[in-house]
Order: structure tokens, then sequence, then C-alpha cells
């Protein structure tokens, strides 16, 4: 069996009717009771013993959160899941010149878990501010037309729990990386998995494993 309880960011107990979803399968899941608490039902249904992520989610508030469990044969096996803070990204575009960069185009991918894309533009001051982003790293990328030829650039934005994550993207010239995400066999193509370039560029692999970042200094 599985059981286990569902934190808010803060520690303290999520509360009833939290949707609990183990990927044992896309239908199963189960509610937290008045502590916060879940268990897979006893006698009638008996987990596999297997690694499987535990995903709650908050339906009235969207807070969401992720933990890995591993199940062993005969024993209550336990797992928390603390649901994820939100802070502010801040992010700063300035040319080559150190100048600001205002009309910046600039866009935000959660590297983890839930994942997200956000899109804004720089300020007169060459700032995009974004609120209530869950806390987690960021890859920026940030984009502008100056005298006909685009320049970009990129960083990476740690967004804090209830605080201001901030990085500052300077344009120039970029390059796409290219490449193939493979097994442990160093052959076996691996479909639909996240290629991160150490937080600076995030992009999905496709049918036989390939990615491609663009933008990357």
């Amino acid at each position: 069996s599985l059981s286990g309880r569902v934190l808010n960011p803060d520690g303290s107990s999520a509360g009833p009717d939290i949707r609990v979803q183990i990927s044992f399968g896309n239908d199963f899941f189960i509610r937290t009771d008045a502590d916060g608490r879940f268990a897979t039902p006893r006698g009638t249904f008996t987990l596999p013993a297997s690694g499987y992520t535990v995903t709650a989610l908050n339906e009235a508030t969207g807070a969401t959160g992720q933990a890995g469990a591993v199940v062993t044969a005969g024993q209550d096996n336990q797992v928390t899941v603390v649901l994820l803070g939100r802070g502010t990204a801040q992010v700063t575009v300035r040319k080559a010149d150190n100048t600001p960069a205002p009309g910046a185009s600039v866009e935000l991918v959660l590297s983890g878990f839930p994942g997200g894309r956000f899109e804004g533009i720089a300020n007169a001051q060459g700032v995009l501010e974004v609120p209530n982003l869950f806390e987690g790293a960021y890859a920026a990328c940030a984009s502008l037309t100056i005298g006909g030829t685009r320049v970009a650039g990129r960083t990476s934005v740690i967004v804090p729990r209830d605080g201001i994550g901030s990085g500052t993207i300077t344009l120039g010239g970029t390059g796409t990386v290219r490449g193939q995400f493979v097994g442990t066999d160093g052959r076996t193509p691996i479909p639909f998995a996240n290629a991160n370039l150490s937080n600076l560029a995030v992009a999905p692999t496709d049918a036989d494993g390939r990615f491609s970042l663009p933008d990357v200094p």
C-alpha cells in the first residue's frame, strides 16, 4: 500500500479534498482527508511494487506538487507531497552597449514540474516582471530586432517562494544547439522528454529523440 500527506508550501496541512494521482494509471486518483492524508484502498486493491510519481492538485486554487515514491511489497509505504509556492520573475534586457532594450520579446519556460511557458514585452526600462509563477528554475530568452538585425540572449532565473527571482539578458549573436537524446546504450532514442541546457534553454524531444535549442549565446 501507499499512504502519505499533502502539505502546503509553508509545511502546514493542505487539508481535505486534494486530488492525489499516482502514476499507476491516468484515471487512478484518491482524495485527502481533513488532515491532508491519503492512502490507497486496503484489501480490495494492491499497488504493485515499483516506483511511482505522486502528483497532488488543489483543484480550487490550482496549487500543485509532485514527489517520487517507491512501493515495496508487504509494507506500508509513505510519501509526502509539498505543494509548490509562487513567486515573481524579473528579467532585465540590455543591448550590447549595456543600455536598456525596451520592446524586447521575453519568454520564460519552467524547466521542471509542472512546466509552463510565459511571454511578455520588456518595458521602457527593458524590464519584464511576471508575478504568480510557480517556484523553480526558469529558462529566460529575449530577442529584439535592431536596425534589421535580430539579436537575442538567454539566462536562468530562479523564482523563490514568496519572493522575486531576477536575471539579466544581454542581447547579441546566438546559435542553435541541436542533438538527440538517447538511452544509456547510446543508441535508443528517448522521445517526448525535455532537453535542458543548464536551465538556459528547454525543449521537448520529438519521436526520434531529437531536439533544437535556439538563441543560445
